[in-house]
């Protein structure tokens, strides 16, 4: 069993057994065993986040209703980092529902992917945070309204008002 806190603390666990895989696959048509096959629905329902959401409200849907909240409240208490922390958790859930010869393969590269990935995004998230820092935004927005026209320029463009007179079409 593997769990996951929402923004307001609440810690949701995620188990997957054969009746949580029932119960996914008729509330959302995905079949939960497929997720590490990356052409799989499952695995293309947990990259969008409304189809997820869907997934991961009927992950916990006894969890939901037995702390009487509405899947509108439990969504108003996601944010990103939250739902990631759900992906996660729902592929550890997985992982953990497999036969030992499954996990033994599938934990480690799932745990490989998602160190490559941190690593990834923290590279990325660098370079633009370099980037930030090293752009004069003022110079750039002037640069730009001036290639533009200033707010004060009430000049129409000849483009947008074409002189009159008979047209090549009339002609």
């Amino acid at each position: 069993m593997r769990a996951f806190r929402d923004t307001g603390g609440r810690t949701w666990e995620i188990r997957i057994d054969y009746s949580t895989i029932r119960r996914v696959h008729a509330e959302c048509q995905i079949d939960l065993t497929k997720l590490f096959d990356r052409e799989s629905d499952a695995a293309k329902a947990v990259q969008i986040a409304p189809l997820f959401f869907g997934v991961l409200c009927a992950l916990i849907r006894p969890e939901l209703e037995s702390r009487n909240i509405s899947e509108l409240e439990f969504g108003k208490s996601l944010d990103e980092a939250a739902g990631e922390a759900a992906v996660v958790a729902l592929h550890e859930g997985l992982i953990d529902f497999f036969p030992e010869s499954k996990r033994r393969v599938i934990g480690p590269a799932f745990h490989k992917v998602m160190t490559a990935t941190e690593k990834i995004q923290k590279a990325a998230l660098d370079q633009v945070e370099k980037t930030l820092e090293s752009v004069d935004f003022e110079k750039a927005v002037k640069t730009a309204m001036d290639g533009k026209g200033s707010a004060g320029d009430s000049q129409p463009s000849q483009e947008s008002h074409p002189k009159e007179g008979p047209s090549a079409s009339s002609a």
